[in-house]
């Protein structure tokens, strides 16, 4: 592919309009997800090889643990793999519109958004010790749970009700679940780990 410079930055074409949603290092290889189920390889970052899609779903998180990789999709899909080369597909039950996922405490955490096709509309949390078996956790009606995000010995979720008033909530366990606090909210509204902080950041953007 052709690789334009600006500077010292390259600019990586191979990717085309495909809107990236996930990203993950696997066996050593950096390994990126994106629209209808678009899988992208690579081992340095540079020189990437499409791979086979596992679903039309968008991809929208992964995350390791247990020794099993574990891959969310937008619609709910799942799969799982011990070996980052073998899936098993799945889903989380009933259509979810997935936002993201985390794995902390021994459980694969991930968040819903409450949709008008989905079947409840209620956002939700869902965890699992394998990415094969999902239980309920938590339940919220209309707005949406941001991608959750693991540190500190805890999982963090920012929830957005739609009336620009968000929340976080707290869980050590990944099962029980607690408001911490309120929070301006907009669409652009995110929540971080790094360093050993959590960074909330709320836009107009």
């Amino acid at each position: 592919n052709t690789q334009p410079v600006i500077g010292s930055l390259v600019i990586n074409t191979t990717f085309g309009t495909n809107s990236l949603g996930a990203i993950a290092v696997i066996n050593g290889k950096i390994i990126v997800g994106g629209r209808v189920g678009a899988r992208f390889s690579s081992a340095d970052g540079a020189s990437w090889t499409q791979l086979p899609a596992l679903s039309q779903d968008r991809v929208v998180g992964y995350a390791f643990g247990n020794g099993r990789h574990v891959q969310i999709g937008s619609n709910g899909f799942t799969a799982i793999s011990t070996d980052g080369e073998t899936w098993q597909t799945g889903s989380l039950g009933a259509y979810e519109p997935a936002n993201g996922t985390a794995f902390g405490q021994g459980l694969f955490v991930v968040t819903t958004v409450a949709a008008f096709d989905s079947v409840s509309f209620r956002s939700k949390i869902f965890s699992s010790p394998d990415g094969v078996a999902w239980t309920e956790r938590y339940s919220t009606p209309g707005g949406g749970l941001a991608v959750p995000r693991f540190g500190n010995g805890a999982f963090t979720v920012f929830s957005d009700d739609g009336t620009n008033v968000g929340r976080l909530l707290r869980s050590t366990d990944g099962i029980a679940w607690s408001q911490q606090a309120s929070l301006p909210a907009t669409s652009s509204s995110m929540l971080e780990f790094a360093n050993g902080l959590f960074f909330f950041g709320s836009g107009t953007g």
